[in-house]
């Protein structure tokens, strides 16, 4: 996300990297979940997470993205003393905002680790 202008191909292969690594997660959550919950409450655990999952991710994420590079878009323009939000302001509003993603999958990943590591404190007790 901060490669200069005209890196598109350094760019492009990050990107394909990072897209990559984040559909890992499907398998990594889906399997946690079956691990994490008893046989009998499964589809119905599937079905809330599906509707979390698409109701805020999928519904709110591009909305507060958006909000978050607008908000940064007015904070560049403002440092650098301009009344008006130009398309740089909005490009490099858009660029700060893209790097939230990051950051929400590696807490993602956290919650799933200890999520896993609380279900094996739980078997391990007598």
């Amino acid at each position: 996300m901060l490669q200069p202008r005209g890196s598109l191909l350094i760019a492009t292969i990050f990107l394909t990297l990072a897209y990559a690594l984040l559909t890992t997660y499907y398998g990594l959550v889906y399997s946690a979940i079956q691990d994490l919950v008893a046989p009998n409450q499964r589809g119905a655990t599937m079905a809330i997470y599906f509707m979390a999952m698409y109701m805020c991710g999928a519904s709110f994420g591009p909305l507060l993205t958006g909000r978050l590079s607008d908000f940064l878009a007015h904070r560049a323009a403002s440092l650098a003393g301009s009344a008006a939000v130009n398309e740089s302001f909005r490009a490099i509003g858009l660029q700060q905002a893209m790097l939230i993603i990051p950051v929400l999958s590696v807490a993602l990943a956290l919650v799933l680790y200890f999520g896993s590591r609380l279900d094996d404190c739980r078997c391990a007790r007598p």
